[in-house]
């Protein structure tokens, strides 16, 4: 189809802008693209930038793509968006029809879309896991916080969330951590985890001196994910909950004291020591 130079000129303007954000642009490139003329004067340009604004967008935009799908944060953000902005717009667009019907009315309407969209956003919580995990373990201690059609299996992440790593990864992690053979420690190591949650998992083991231990395994760059879930999550809530922001805010600086596994121990001692002292 023929755009004409305009549209050309404004993907061209879009890719080169894109790609600024990220970083990968050139000094020779920054002046090329500030030589970009503005919407209204490539309106009136000439047809011959056709040539040129096609290929060269098209290199723009195709960097911007490959860091888009070279980094894991950007690709959860997407499949987060993709799936929760058409559920959020159904939501929304009902909120503006029953407006006028009567609350017996509206809580069908809005029962009809628990019903419809809670197993679909189950199902992308255990497709995500991680910060998403956390927070739907957070949802189901609050029965009045959330639609019953979403807490029925919210509740089931207390203590059904699946392991994110095989036993043989298990394996290659712990020896990588401890640097010697899974062996030189433990005398019996269970594959099948003890349980398992948003940031790692926990196994039985027995040292070589005979002490029976558990042995938490965090996820391989599971810290990183959350950070770009929990921004991915405020971008939402922005937009279709900001009166939620600063609990997020709150939550995100509570999550993120979770990933020192060294200091559990002592806030165990601290805590056990409270419970004796106590009356």
């Amino acid at each position: 189809a023929d755009r004409g130079p305009l549209a050309e000129d404004l993907l061209l303007i879009v890719g080169m802008n894109a790609w600024r954000r990220l970083g990968g642009i050139t000094t020779a490139n920054r002046r090329l693209a500030s030589s970009v003329p503005s919407a209204a004067g490539a309106a009136a340009g000439a047809r011959r930038r056709r040539v040129r604004a096609w290929p060269l967008a098209l290199a723009l935009s195709g960097g911007v793509a490959t860091y888009v799908w070279s980094d894991e944060g950007a690709q959860r953000s997407i499949v987060f968006w993709s799936r929760m902005f058409p559920i959020y717009a159904h939501y929304r667009a009902t909120e503006f029809l029953v407006s006028r019907w009567s609350p017996e009315e509206q809580d069908e309407a809005y029962s009809k879309l628990h019903r419809r969209y809670s197993h679909t956003v189950r199902d992308l919580v255990l497709q995500l896991k991680g910060f998403y995990t956390k927070l739907a373990q957070v949802c189901s201690t609050r029965d009045e916080f959330i639609p019953k059609e979403y807490m029925e299996w919210c509740k089931d992440m207390q203590d059904q969330v699946p392991p994110e790593m095989t036993p043989a990864q298990t394996r290659a992690l712990v020896e990588q951590e401890l640097g010697r053979p899974l062996s030189d420690v433990f005398v019996e190591w269970e594959d099948v985890p003890l349980g398992a949650a948003s940031i790692g998992q926990v196994h039985r083991a027995r040292l070589r001196d005979g002490r029976r231990v558990v042995v938490k395994v965090m996820y391989p760059d599971i810290e990183r994910r959350f950070r770009a879930d929990i921004k991915t999550v405020l971008d939402f809530c922005e937009l279709a909950q900001p009166q939620h922001v600063p609990a997020f805010r709150e939550i995100e600086r509570q999550f993120l004291t979770e990933f020192d596994y060294a200091s559990v121990p002592e806030q165990q001692q601290r805590a056990t020591k409270y419970c004796e002292d106590s009356p």
